[in-house]
């Protein structure tokens, strides 16, 4: 048999065993859970504030290192990522829900801005890590965040993160615009909206909410 029929045979059966294993994933169970796979996403809390959060708050980590420094940023970005998860999602609620611009605690800002500093350089450098969301504080019962703070931050979102070219690419994009979640915890400011977002709600887990509606009363 000559060269020619041998590569012509080998070509044949390659084209085969492709076009069945496509067929396969296709019709397989594994392949229906691989391709809806493409429209799940994991998201973790991550807050990256400690020792300002508080020493005693639920944000301590388990080693000595302080989330501040731009090393432990990077170090967990890599792990955050291997394991699997899309994006963190950054608790600003405690400090935005407030009633005056001048009580915001520009800590909680400050260290988020770091982070997206060091993601920014780890896409340099062609590292791995989970894009970034950021919950913002409406309402939770007994602490509420003014329209002007809300409309306030907001803006301050769009103009230094959404509109920075060096910054924007680590956001968690959705609809093709970035996401915010919302912290409605009383069910009360749940129709608010933001052209410029796409806008999550969310409540509280596991707790009694005030005024929550019967049916959801948690």
């Amino acid at each position: 048999m000559g060269t020619r029929w041998v590569i012509l045979i080998v070509a044949v059966v390659v084209i085969i065993c492709v076009g069945l294993l496509i067929i396969m994933r296709i019709t397989s169970p594994l392949g229906e859970t691989m391709v809806s796979k493409q429209h799940t996403y994991i998201v973790m809390e991550y807050k990256p504030f400690f020792p300002s959060y508080g020493l005693s708050s639920e944000a301590v980590p388990l080693t000595a290192y302080w989330s501040n420094t731009s090393a432990i940023i990077e170090q967990e970005a890599l792990w955050l990522s291997w394991a699997g998860v899309d994006a963190i999602l950054i608790d600003w609620s405690p400090a935005t829900m407030v009633n005056n611009i001048t009580w915001i605690n520009w800590l909680y800002i400050d260290h988020t801005t770091q982070l997206l500093e060091v993601y920014h350089e780890m896409d340099l450098a062609h590292l791995p890590h989970p894009k970034v969301i950021i919950l913002v504080g409406i309402d939770n019962g007994p602490h509420r965040a003014s329209i002007q703070v809300l409309n306030y931050i907001l803006n301050w979102i769009y103009t230094h993160y959404v509109e920075n070219p060096d910054l924007n690419s680590s956001l968690f994009y959705y609809d093709g615009k970035p996401v915010l979640v919302m912290l409605d915890g009383s069910f009360t400011n749940h129709t608010f909206k933001d052209p410029r977002f796409t806008i999550f709600f969310m409540g509280f887990h596991l707790e009694n909410i005030m005024n929550a509606p019967p049916w959801k009363p948690y």
